[in-house]
């Protein structure tokens, strides 16, 4: 992919200066949401700036990394008897992204397909390719998605932040030190097994790659550095100007009637996870702020540094959304398969 230099040496400086300006007022996140926003404004506004995917998936291998650090065979203890919600949590982003598909095709008057794809809770890139396969309309969902994670990414730090809710995990395993070479060797070694996920076609292979890469050998005790705070920081402005650099100016005004059935249904999602989570967390007493970023319909990554930033137990959540996102992809287009048939009998397109 072919980008202009200058617009994306400007589009970086854009973002960078909404996460200074997002940490300078004390927002959520800054340096994610702050250099999400700055660029969506300034793309939305016809202004000539660009990200490259690489940035992204660049964000996405040293957050991956930073995730890894957490599975101590102490915390993989602790995960194991979550195993039965886990399943369960899945079975209920299914169970959403479903009624969802409905509420979609009822509203927007769009083809079930496309409503189905647009609606499941997966990775964003991969819906589109089911949607494509399935002879949905591939740009109404991938516009479905990239609002999703947009509205999701902006909504629950500021919800949580106006809630006031925060953990206190530590933000590193505090047994693992920095090293230099440590560190060359875990960002070299990370970097070839998302370049292998990659290769296999494995969703979101560089933030999964780096998190199992770096979570075995920390399962195993093999601990290689810590990372700085300012290269996470560094991180998450990628993923927010790579986020927000897939606005472009008519994205707001494509399929308005559609976007809109789009943001109720993002809407509804959010207010029965909320609820879904609460109840989750009386049963099996995960942190409720935990239960929800957990369950929450957004991108593995934008949810696993909000957990990571505000010290809620970030493996629960990465364990949580990578499953979730395994699972969706499994079985989304057996589950079209017979929604499909529900549709017809209940005279939805």
């Amino acid at each position: 992919m072919h980008l202009p230099t200058k617009a994306i040496i400007l589009g970086f400086f854009i973002a960078l200066s909404g996460a200074l300006l997002a940490k300078g007022i004390g927002a959520p996140i800054p340096w994610l949401l702050g250099s999400l926003l700055a660029t969506l404004i300034f793309r939305v506004n016809h202004a000539p700036i660009h990200s490259h995917p690489f940035f992204r998936k660049m964000g996405q291998w040293i957050i991956g990394i930073s995730l890894g650090l957490y599975f101590t065979p102490t915390t993989i203890d602790t995960l194991t008897p979550l195993l039965s919600y886990i399943i369960l949590a899945c079975c209920f982003t299914l169970l959403l992204g479903s009624l969802g598909s409905l509420i979609i095709t009822k509203l927007a008057k769009v083809d079930f397909t496309t409503a189905f794809f647009s609606s499941t809770i997966g990775g964003a890139s991969e819906m589109v390719v089911l949607a494509e396969r399935n002879r949905a309309d591939k740009q109404l969902t991938a516009s479905a998605h990239s609002l999703r994670i947009l509205i999701v990414t902006i909504t629950i730090p500021l919800f949580f932040q106006l809630m006031e809710y925060h953990g206190n995990t530590p933000t590193n395993d505090t047994s693992t030190s920095f090293s230099f070479e440590g560190l060359l060797l875990l960002l070299a070694s990370s970097a070839v097994m998302g370049v292998v996920f990659e290769k296999l076609k494995i969703p979101n292979a560089f933030v999964i790659g780096s998190i199992v890469l770096t979570g075995i050998l920390t399962a195993h005790n093999i601990h290689l550095s810590s990372l700085p705070s300012s290269l996470l920081n560094f991180a998450q402005l990628l993923i927010g100007w790579s986020l927000g650099s897939n606005y472009t100016p008519n994205f707001f005004k494509q399929a308005p009637k559609f976007l809109l059935v789009i943001l109720i249904t993002i809407t509804f999602y959010l207010l029965v996870t909320i609820g879904f989570a609460l109840l989750l967390s009386s049963i099996n007493g995960i942190y409720y702020p935990t239960s929800i970023l957990s369950l929450s319909p957004g991108g593995i990554a934008e949810m696993a540094i909000t957990a990571k930033v505000l010290l809620l137990e970030a493996p629960i959540v990465t364990s949580f959304q990578i499953s979730r996102l395994v699972f969706v992809l499994i079985l989304a287009e057996p589950l079209y398969k017979v929604m499909k048939k529900l549709a017809q009998k209940l005279r939805l397109k």
